[in-house]
């Protein structure tokens, strides 16, 4: 059977994958953004490619997939997008068939007064730049850049609620307010709603026929008296009818079906062709500790991958179970090398039995090979997708008319490097908080302040000592730990010390640590024993301003501090940035939310970084169970403009001190993260005009913004009486986007 291509993205074209897909029929469409792929859902035979594309990435496509036939039902005013398709059909001597959307207009609506034919958008334009009063325009969001000459309050455009018609609106200047994102076709009881909503004296169509609900558009000028300018559909090209092409697809079907019939002969069965592809958990590595599925999936599998050690394993185990025969291998630990490894395997396989025609059924095994269990911490997290995605694309690659093609994906357990390790210590781990730090800390000590057991994976040799060095740095000498390596092997080490005894230990690779914090063996009272919320995950905000080192340097008031934390809202795993920091304070209270994540506190004097670093120390020395902060000195906009890459994490900022350049560090930090949640303290009037011009400029792009102003007055003792001292009033600003991108 021919393999099919549709280019749609409008409803007919929607429509013909919608009848492949009910008919089973394999074929792949193409749309070009991601509101047709959505609104094509996930389909099991018909595969959906999103993306624009010229002649050439078309012609890339149909080699790639081995297309030897085209349907063509883009919308027709799409005439470059046709003329790309036909001039790569032609290139790739393939099939190029047209198919046409039925446009039927009464022509009696040209002698209507009310409405004016043009022959294409600039013509609709200039017909405009003559007349006053508010414009509806339906044509869709690629042509809006054309509208741009005429003045923007009068445009209201109309169209798909999707990311890229919302940028293009706001790219071409449009108000938000101006914006009317809905999906059609529209009644004429909506539209006639629109025009009166908005004042519209005119409104902008294609002539798009019933599909696209033209007459709706007509009726609706004609009650409320609006003026309607219609651009003329295209003169059709050759083409043939939706039903045509529907019919011609059926019929290629059956066609394929009798040819496949014809070859098998009498009985009309076919080979089957099986690949199967497991990701098996092997333990910490030895033989006595996998399963004995695992093993038989290793004995039999042809091809095999997996890191150099677990290779070298599975030559071990087939060798002592009397297995010799060799089988294809990829030494690698890479979700990306492994699934180009195993398509190119399977593709080499299936196309030598296409191209031998053998006849008889078939079994291609192929293993992936995890360390510990499948599910813990493993690599088959992210395989596991990326198999599957590869299983749907070469089903469509490969439909054969000679055999039955079937893929099979499993996981198989292993025996993880908690539970061994666990039971070697003698130990319950059900209560364990765990980890996995391969090249990263993850606020360790943090963790075993908070957590009376921890276990954690690491990497071994220095970053292992490092993490030893962080629990003695942050007095958490007496705490034990077991420290596991080249577990399950004859060389077995498990060492239980305190960690300060740890400290100029040498440990071998991929170590698996359990630590327990006596200090919290009344587990009962985690969380509770120190005072001011100091273990608790959800801390509240407003620390007293004498629990702070302060100085000679200003410092946020507790008051003010709870509501910017508040409009921050970050979580445990968030990154900040705190610009102008000051004391400290703000970075600690943003330290204490985002307790699994990194706080950057910037400073440009150095004083008062040394302040920051006392408050730290202090706050850590009191077991206040502060997060990662890093203490910069640097001026914040030149920080950001020469090193923002090491920032890319950034979800969060708050600025309390810009020096002048409050704008150019807020684009900055947009320009870092466009969805960053940004919030700003001001005390002077020339800052907060400041902020409200920056907030009216970022408003226009899409974003949403909040100022409050916080008046706050403290209790004060006098001669018997309580007078009410008032604080200084504080403005704050809270910028956040309103359009998410994925």
């Amino acid at each position: 059977m021919d393999n099919i291509l549709i280019f749609g993205g409008t409803s007919e074209g929607r429509e013909l994958a919608f009848f492949c897909e009910s008919k089973a029929i394999p074929a792949c469409v193409c749309v070009a953004g991601d509101y047709g792929s959505r609104a094509l859902g996930n389909l099991k035979h018909v595969r959906v490619i999103e993306g624009r594309k010229d002649a050439e990435a078309i012609l890339g496509l149909i080699r790639e997939l081995g297309i030897s036939r085209v349907y063509d039902l883009t919308h027709p005013y799409a005439v470059l997008a046709s003329e790309n398709i036909r001039r790569a059909c032609k290139k790739a001597e393939i099939s190029y068939i047209r198919v046409k959307r039925r446009i039927e207009v009464d022509s009696k609506i040209y002698e209507n007064p009310d409405f004016t034919a043009v022959p294409d958008i600039e013509s609709a334009v200039e017909y405009l730049k003559n007349t006053e009063g508010n414009i509806l325009i339906s044509t869709g969001s690629k042509e809006l850049s054309k509208y741009c000459v005429l003045d923007r309050k009068r445009l209201y455009p109309r169209v798909l609620p999707s990311h890229e018609s919302l940028e293009a609106c706001i790219s071409a200047g449009i108000e938000n307010s101006h914006i009317i994102a809905l999906q059609g076709p529209f009644s004429t009881e909506i539209n006639v709603a629109m025009l009166k909503a908005y004042k519209c004296s005119y409104m902008v169509s294609k002539q798009s026929g019933s599909r696209g609900g033209f007459e709706e558009k007509l009726k609706a000028c004609q009650m409320t008296g609006t003026k309607l300018i219609i651009a003329v559909a295209p003169e059709a090209a050759e083409g043939i009818s939706e039903e045509a092409a529907r019919q011609s697809i059926e019929a290629m079907r059956n066609a394929a079906a009798e040819d496949k019939i014809s070859e098998l002969g009498n009985d009309g069965s076919l080979p089957d062709i099986e690949v199967s592809v497991k990701i098996a958990g092997i333990g910490m590595g030895s033989e006595n500790c996998m399963s004995r599925e695992v093993i038989a999936a290793l004995l039999k599998a042809e091809v095999i991958c997996g890191a150099e050690r677990m290779l070298k394993q599975a030559y071990e185990i087939r060798k002592n179970n009397n297995v010799y025969q060799v089988f294809e291998e990829i030494a690698s630990y890479k979700t990306e090398e492994i699934v180009l490894f195993i398509r190119d395997k399977i593709k080499n396989k299936l196309n030598n039995i296409i191209s031998r025609r053998e006849a008889q059924s078939y079994n291609y095994e192929i293993l992936v090979l995890v360390s510990g269990d499948s599910g813990f911490y493993s690599l088959s997290q992210k395989l596991s997708p990326d198999i599957q995605d590869l299983f749907s694309v070469l089903s469509l690659e490969f439909e054969s008319d000679f055999f039955k093609l079937k893929f099979v994906f499993n996981i198989l357990p292993g025996i993880s490097s908690l539970s061994y390790m666990a039971a070697k210590c003698k130990l319950s781990w059900e209560d364990m908080k765990i980890l996995s730090l391969h090249g990263k800390t993850a606020n360790f000590a943090d963790k075993v302040k908070k957590n009376y057991k921890v276990f954690a994976l690491t990497s071994g040799g220095s970053s292992t000592s490092d993490l030893i060095k962080e629990l003695v740095q942050n007095n958490l000498g007496e705490v034990l730990v077991y420290a596991g390596e080249q577990l399950s092997y004859q060389n077995e080490k498990i060492s239980c010390k305190y960690a300060r005894e740890l400290m100029d230990y040498k440990f071998s690779k991929l170590v698996s640590l359990i630590v327990i914090n006596p200090g919290l063996a009344d587990k009962s009272n985690a969380g509770n024993n120190c005072g001011y919320n100091k273990f608790n995950e959800n801390p509240i905000f407003g620390i007293a301003d004498t629990e702070f080192i302060r100085g000679k340097i200003p410092m946020s008031k507790a008051e003010i501090r709870a509501v910017v934390m508040s409009k921050l809202g970050m979580a445990p795993d968030s990154a900040g940035i705190d610009i102008g920091a000051g004391t400290g304070s703000v970075s600690i209270e943003m330290a204490l939310a985002a307790y699994a994540g990194k706080v950057y506190a910037v400073e440009k004097k150095a004083e008062a970084c040394q302040l920051i670093k006392e408050n730290i120390k202090k706050f850590n020395k009191e077991k206040y169970c502060i997060g990662s902060i890093e203490v910069i000195e640097a001026e914040a906009y030149a920080l950001l403009d020469n090193v923002k890459a090491d920032f890319a994490e950034l979800t969060h900022a708050f600025i309390g001190g810009s020096s002048g350049r409050l704008e150019l560090i807020v684009d900055k930090l947009l320009e870092i993260n466009k969805n960053m949640r940004i919030v700003i303290s001001a005390i002077s009037l020339e800052t907060v005009s400041e902020i409200i011009k920056l907030l009216k400029k970022y408003e226009q792009m899409g974003y949403i913004s909040e100022v409050v102003q916080v008046f706050a007055a403290r209790g004060k003792k006098a001669a018997g009486y309580t007078m009410m001292e008032a604080v200084n009033p504080v403005t704050i600003a809270v910028l956040k986007n309103n359009i998410r991108s994925s």
